[in-house]
């Protein structure tokens, strides 16, 4: 599973699964979070700015908590092995919450891997090798 902060692109994720793991789950502030839980029951366009206002657990917007339960439930139903946080350098709000995210996974025996990025799709040279290590680390892993 790959969260976090906005990003440039999928550069993170093509490098993941280039590598020959499967990226079963994201949960970035753009992309899939925004297109769950969207309501049937009301106007479509209530429905929207209701899921961007309301269920969209940004830690700009919310607690943790949410968002920590919403990262549960995805490596309960998907079967994470291991999950990499991503933050952009100086969005503080994820910034904060990557501690509280690395104790809850170290908690329920998650391995993680925490990694502040720019807002580029291009991947460093060190960047690389952190994945390329975290996903050695995930090989002899099992859930």
């Amino acid at each position: 599973m790959v969260s976090g902060s906005m990003q440039c692109g999928t550069g993170i994720i093509r490098f993941i699964e280039k590598m020959g793991a499967e990226v079963v789950e994201t949960d970035f502030c753009t992309g899939g979070r925004y297109l769950k839980k969207i309501r049937e029951d009301i106007p479509p366009l209530k429905a929207l700015s209701y899921g961007y206002i309301m269920e969209t657990r940004c830690a700009r917007m919310f607690d943790s908590e949410p968002r920590l339960s919403l990262i549960k439930d995805a490596i309960q139903k998907k079967g994470v092995r291991g999950i990499i946080h991503v933050s952009m350098k100086f969005c503080d709000t994820y910034l904060y919450e990557a501690n509280k995210i690395k104790a809850m996974l170290d908690e329920i025996g998650v391995p993680s891997l925490f990694l502040e990025v720019e807002y580029s799709d291009r991947l460093s040279g060190s960047l690389k090798t952190r994945l390329q290590a975290f996903m050695e680390l995930l090989e002899g892993y099992e859930r």
